[in-house]
């Protein structure tokens, strides 16, 4: 999704979904996976530099790198964001797109996969941060992981 975002390509439903499959394929496996092993999907998948990863991020962090036309994907508790769109109690373990920021509303913008209605969903800055928490590899343990962000920066 954040490939298709930055390269202002559309993409739907069934080019997401083949996409998905043509990864889990080139994978070799259909498990969670952590903020590195999912850079290393990346890197291996459309080639190096495209994202970086960045720990321990904060609200301010993510406006930033959006503010400077990147996006950021982070992966989050579902159950911790309440979106009262996804099967309940939500996705233990899930990531989603940001890609805007409102300041006026404190809240970010972004592209969730986990519903049909995540286009331009909209979570409080302080409940999407509380969500966000890296794989530690379990579902016992996914909230212990540390706050982590995949950030996709344009090309020049």
């Amino acid at each position: 999704m954040a490939v298709f975002y930055l390269r202002d390509e559309p993409l739907n439903k069934r080019t997401g979904a083949e996409k998905i499959l043509a990864m889990i394929s080139f994978e070799g496996n259909n498990n969670d996976l952590s903020v590195a092993e999912c850079l290393d999907l990346i890197d291996r998948y459309y080639g190096k530099g495209l994202a970086q990863i960045r720990y321990d991020i904060g609200i301010d962090d993510i406006k930033r790198f959006l503010s400077e036309g990147s996006v950021v994907v982070c992966p989050v508790s579902g159950v911790l964001l309440g979106n009262p769109y996804y099967t309940q109690p939500g996705p233990p373990y899930h990531y989603i797109l940001f890609k805007g920021y409102d300041d006026r509303t404190g809240e970010f913008i972004t592209n969730d996969p986990g519903t049909s209605r995540g286009r331009n969903y909209r979570y409080k800055y302080a409940v999407a941060l509380n969500a966000v928490h890296d794989w530690m590899g379990s579902l016992g343990t996914v909230l212990q992981g540390r706050k982590a962000a995949i950030i996709f920066r344009p090309h020049k």
